[in-house]
Formats: structure tokens, C-alpha cells, sequence
């Protein structure tokens, strides 16, 4: 019976590690698209609505005028 509670609690350590690594996950990628979208209205308010901006480092953005 002792072996029975031993591996139950195992598994149920198991389970709440998997959730927690899962939850971390999705919280990093929530933070990832706030960033791009962070980088992106960045980008439009440099290079105003006729140009597309592209960032070709983490500080260099480049303006890239839209032809008619």
C-alpha cells in the first residue's frame, strides 16, 4: 500500500511539473507578440503610412518607401 501512495504521488508530481513548464511557455510566447507588436507600432509611428519598416537588428530599422 505504501509503494501504491509512493507512485501516485510521483505521477502527481510529474503532472503539476508538465502544467507549470506548459504555463511558462505560453506566457513567454504572450510576451514574444507583445514585443512585435510593440516593434511594429514603433516602426509605422518612424517611418509613417507610406513606408514599411523593416528592422534588420534589434536597433536598426530601415524605412522602405511604398512605390504607387
Amino acid at each position: 500500500m505504501k509503494e501504491a501512495a509512493w507512485i501516485i504521488a510521483a505521477v502527481l508530481t510529474l503532472g503539476m511539473g508538465a502544467l507549470a513548464g506548459h504555463s511558462a511557455e505560453s506566457e513567454a510566447d504572450r510576451q514574444d507578440a507583445e514585443a512585435m507588436a510593440s516593434r511594429d507600432w514603433a516602426g509605422q509611428q518612424v517611418c509613417g503610412p507610406h513606408s514599411t519598416a523593416v528592422w534588420e537588428t534589434d536597433q536598426v530599422l530601415t524605412c522602405l518607401k511604398e512605390l504607387p
